[in-house]
């Protein structure tokens, strides 16, 4: 069973068990080993170190994917409608031989700018602001 922060599992509906995880922040699990998958002949996978140049970044050890935090939060923003990176909400990022480069493309996109904006918010207002 995952963890109730894993990545995978849905956003609590109740206002402020949602409050609650939003205050937490992202998952950041620091695993021993992470899983390795291959990729033509090298082994790939997530490295721990990404947490410190992607604070944003969530990992999920149940499917072994990154997920963008902020996005993943705040996806439901009426500016993202449309826009958001499904590889960062939904689906979760996992092909690591590509994970810098793409970490780095993900958070100049709109969607990530408008949900870092929007976490921003929640921070500053009070929840019934913020999610009306």
């Amino acid at each position: 069973m995952p963890h109730h922060d894993d990545p995978v599992t849905n956003l609590p509906n109740n206002r402020l068990e949602f409050k609650e995880r939003v205050n937490r922040g992202p998952f950041q699990p620091k695993l021993q080993i992470f899983p390795r998958t291959t990729f033509g002949n090298k082994n790939r996978s997530f490295h721990q170190q990404y947490y410190e140049e992607f604070p944003w970044l969530e990992y999920s050890p149940t499917s072994d994917s990154a997920y963008c935090f902020s996005c993943m939060m705040f996806k439901s923003n009426s500016l993202n409608i449309g826009q958001s990176d499904e590889a960062f909400t939904t689906r979760g990022f996992k092909t690591w031989s590509t994970s810098t480069t793409s970490f780095k493309k993900h958070q100049k996109t709109k969607s990530h700018f408008y949900s870092t904006e929007s976490l921003s918010n929640f921070h500053k207002k009070s929840i019934d602001v913020v999610l009306d």
